[in-house]
Order: C-alpha cells, then sequence, then structure tokens
C-alpha cells in the first residue's frame, strides 16, 4: 500500500500489486542513469537461495549419447523440428516455411562440415524445444561450434559455406533464446559473429544486386532482424562490462574483431541492400539511431536541420502505421482454414503491430512524450481489437511489439487485455527461465510478462505529483533488471 497527496489537501491510499524489488528498484530508481548506481543497485545485490531449488535435480538426464542414436521415424529430432520447433522461428515472409525449408536443406546439403554445423544447430533446438533438455541440448552446441571451427580450418570458405554458418548461428543464437535466464552465452554475440563474418567474406559484394541469391535474401533479413532488436535492448541494457567488445576470431589468417560496438552509423546500409530487409524493420533501425543520438550524445545538433529530420522520420513512420492499418481491414473476414489467406493476414497483422510499437517509442525516446498521452491510448485500444482474430488465425505477434504496446496499459482493463493475450498463447513467447519448466511447472512466466509487469510496478509507485516518470530511465531499468539481454524477438 503506498500513500499519496490529494490535490485537495489530505491523504489518500490504494493498493499496489508488486514484488520487494520492485519496491527497492523504485526507491533507487533515480540513480539507474549512473555507471556506479546502476551496478550497485541492480547487479550487487544478493538474494536468498532457495532451500527448495537444492532438493531438486539441475539437470535432466540425457536421451541421446550421439546423434547415431537419433530415431529416423517421425518421432526424430529432424521431424520435430519440421513440424514443432520451427514454429518458435519468427515469421518475416508470406510464406512461413520457407526459413525453415531452407535451414532443413543446407543441414543435408553435403557432408562437408559446414553442413553439419546446421544439422547440430537444429538439433540443438529440437532437443531444447522438445524436451526442454539443457545437457542434450549443450551437447549438439558443442558438436555444432566443433563443426563450424573445423570448416573454418579445412573448407574454402565460399558463399554457399558462409551461408551455411549464418544458418548455423542463427539457429544457435534461438536456442540460447530459448534458455532464457539459464543461457551461458551472450546470444547478441552469434549475430555480431554472422555480422562479421558477412563484411570480410563477402567484402563489398552486398551492394552488388546479382549476387543477392534468395537463400541469402531469406538469411540475411533473418540476421538483421535479430540485429537491429539486439540494438533494441542493448541501447537499454546498462551492464557495460558485461557487454563484450572486445572479441575477435580467426578468419583468413587475420584477427578480426567482433562487430558489437553500439555506434550511431551501423545502420547505414548501402544500396541494394533495402531489397531483403523488410521496411518497418528498417524504419525501426532509423527509430533507434535517432532515439540514441537524444539520449547518448548530449553534443549532437539540435538546430532546424536536426528537427526537420525528425519530422520527416515522423510523418514516413505516421505514414506507414496508417497504410498499415487500412491492409488489415477485412481480417475478421478471413476463414482460419485457408491457410494462404490465413498467412497473409498474419503478416499484416504482425506488421501492424511493429509499426505501432515503433511508432510508441518514437514519441516516447525522441519527442520526449511523458505521462498519459489520448493517441497512444487509441492505438493500444484499436491493437488489440485484433486480439481474438490474432488467436483464432494463430498468428505469432513480435515480443517487441508486445512490451511496447503492453507497457502502456495504464487501466485495469487494458493490463488485463494484456495478461489474457500473452497467456492464451505462452508457448510462442520465450520464456524467463527453463529450469521450472523442465521440473514440470508450466507457470514458468514469458521474458514479456516479466518485463510489462516490472514497467507497470514502476509506473503504480510513481507519485505523478513529482512530475511524470521519465521513460528512458524506466526502460533502462526494467531490461537492465533482467540477469541476460532480453530477447525481444
Amino acid at each position: 500500500m503506498r500513500q499519496v497527496r490529494q490535490q485537495k489537501g489530505g491523504n489518500g491510499y490504494y493498493f499496489v500489486n508488486v514484488l520487494s524489488d520492485h519496491v527497492a528498484a523504485h526507491l533507487l530508481l533515480p540513480y539507474v542513469g549512473s555507471r556506479q548506481g546502476t551496478r550497485s543497485i541492480l547487479f550487487d545485490r544478493e538474494y536468498p537461495e532457495d532451500r527448495y531449488l537444492s532438493l531438486l535435480p539441475r539437470k535432466a538426464p540425457s536421451l541421446y549419447a550421439d546423434v547415431e542414436r537419433l530415431q529416423a521415424d517421425g518421432t526424430g529430432l529432424l521431424s520435430y523440428f519440421y513440424y514443432e520447433a520451427s514454429n518458435s522461428l519468427p515469421q518475416l515472409d508470406r510464406e512461413p516455411a520457407q526459413f525453415r525449408d531452407l535451414l532443413l536443406r543446407m543441414s543435408v546439403q553435403d557432408n562437408s562440415a559446414s553442413s553439419k554445423s546446421v544439422l547440430y544447430s537444429l538439433f540443438c533446438l529440437s532437443a531444447l524445444k522438445r524436451y526442454g533438455n539443457i545437457q542434450e541440448s549443450n551437447h549438439f552446441k558443442d558438436l555444432a561450434l566443433q563443426s563450424l571451427q573445423q570448416a573454418a580450418k579445412t573448407e574454402g570458405i565460399g558463399p554457399a559455406h558462409i551461408l551455411q554458418h549464418m544458418a548455423a548461428g542463427l539457429l544457435l543464437c534461438r536456442a540460447e533464446i530459448s534458455l532464457g535466464d539459464d543461457s551461458s552465452v551472450f546470444w547478441a554475440l552469434y549475430i555480431c559473429s554472422l555480422r562479421t563474418v558477412c563484411s570480410h567474406a563477402f567484402d563489398g559484394q552486398l551492394g552488388e544486386p546479382h549476387f543477392i541469391s534468395s537463400d541469402a535474401n531469406i538469411l540475411y533479413r533473418y540476421m538483421h532482424y535479430h540485429d537491429i532488436l539486439a540494438q533494441f535492448s542493448v541501447t537499454h541494457w546498462q551492464r557495460p562490462s558485461e557487454m563484450v567488445r572486445q572479441l575477435s576470431m580467426k578468419f583468413k589468417g587475420y584477427d578480426i574483431a567482433f562487430q558489437c560496438g553500439n555506434r550511431l552509423d551501423r545502420f547505414q546500409f548501402r544500396e541494394g541492400m533495402g531489397d531483403y530487409l523488410q521496411y518497418e524493420i528498417y524504419l525501426l533501425s532509423l527509430v533507434i539511431k535517432a532515439s540514441k543520438q537524444e539520449q547518448l550524445d548530449p553534443d549532437y545538433p539540435t538546430g532546424r536541420d536536426h528537427q526537420r529530420k525528425l519530422s520527416e522520420l515522423e510523418g514516413e513512420l505516421e505514414q506507414a502505421l496508417l497504410d498499415s492499418k487500412v491492409a488489415c481491414v477485412g481480417i475478421s473476414d478471413i476463414d482460419e482454414k485457408e491457410e494462404l489467406a490465413a498467412a497473409d493476414a498474419g503478416l499484416k497483422l504482425q506488421r501492424y503491430f511493429f509499426l505501432a510499437a515503433t511508432w510508441i517509442y518514437f514519441q516516447r525516446t525522441c519527442r520526449h512524450l511523458t505521462g498519459a498521452s489520448l493517441d497512444i491510448n487509441t492505438l493500444f485500444d484499436e491493437s488489440f481489437a485484433w486480439a481474438n482474430d490474432i488467436h483464432r488465425l494463430n498468428i505469432r505477434i513480435t515480443p517487441f511489439s508486445l512490451f511496447l504496446i503492453g507497457t502502456e496499459a495504464n487501466t485495469e482493463a487494458r493490463r488485463l487485455a494484456v495478461m489474457d493475450f500473452i497467456h492464451r498463447r505462452p508457448e510462442l513467447l520465450p520464456i524467463a527461465s527453463d529450469v521450472l519448466t523442465i521440473r514440470g511447472d508450466n507457470s514458468t512466466p514469458s521474458q514479456i510478462d516479466c518485463l510489462i509487469s516490472a514497467a507497470w510496478a514502476q509506473d503504480d509507485l510513481h507519485d505523478d505529483s513529482e512530475g511524470y516518470l521519465d521513460y528512458v530511465t524506466k526502460m533502462q531499468y526494467v531490461i537492465t533488471a533482467r540477469s541476460v539481454l532480453p530477447a525481444l524477438v
């Protein structure tokens, strides 16, 4: 329960359903912006260990000792990936099976080490999704990494092998994301390594239209999708000591530093590269860049030219959102049994949510919009009006979109709509930890559930008579409080 000052004097009280960690963080929230304050508030605190956890097994028993013991019939991990595990991958095309089929084809393309790395990576994700088996998943991850290392030493680094390395890296990245708080590797480093390999392997060929094959088109789209959303999380994940920037790799006889730098120029694409990058993802990259300039560079010019560019970006974003909204008209009349029509409707709604989230982020960080907003409330209500159609058509909305739109819920009815939306299809969202799921607890919250709840808690604990809660400060706390970089992909 907390006390608030009323406008006409006197004291008023209301109950707030929050955790003790949320209260502690609220009291120390003004210090989140400082490096020392961030570490002392969020990372140096000690938590009592649950005495009951020591009584439970830490790892599930191994189901397979090696690949040769995999069953070849419909119960094998390959079949499971085809029918089930691939559903956890983002849907960036009108034909969701394209990415799945490409990965399967590359995994059995030949007997090379590069091809085996894709196969082992595929097994790594499937073992985790099917059995929640961290031990077995790590076994296949080790085999995949060994195959990638062998390929780098023995095989010619041509475009075909590079694409296989990209496929393996994306699968390993998705497996690491699925581990949630049990992850042992910084998942975004997989994307950093892929960007590093691509930029040095192709050396300027990415801008040549004839080079962008259909396979490369798909893989680059997924790589940049993860890259841009990783940059969103990294922007607010204030753990500089844990954001490894100095890693390097041996490539073509040279030591190449990973391209993980938090630079403002990383979203400058060459001519011809936009063909494989979805327009709304490109807009998000521009918004993130503008937001960084507003928040991280106090010396950045804020004159007429800067404001003109912001206005142009805002206009382009609003037009894209309007066009996306118009494209969604009539989706309620689509029969879910018509697979092609349902898939097309899913992509339209996914894009609408993505653009709505991007517009909100632009207004909050670039236009410095604080407090309640009629426009944002209207956008929230219009977005969740599609909830029944989204579930009826089995549409996967990007976690990034759910997080940014969901945090804007400022009434009990809106928050109930968000929680209902999340918990009706929890299997489509990355969970915060697989440990409880492995032990038979199906109530494990999703990352989005944890992030949104933390944001709501800070809004509820804040006293508006002291001014509105700074949006960027709140985002920094909510995202930094997670023990691993949130994967809103």
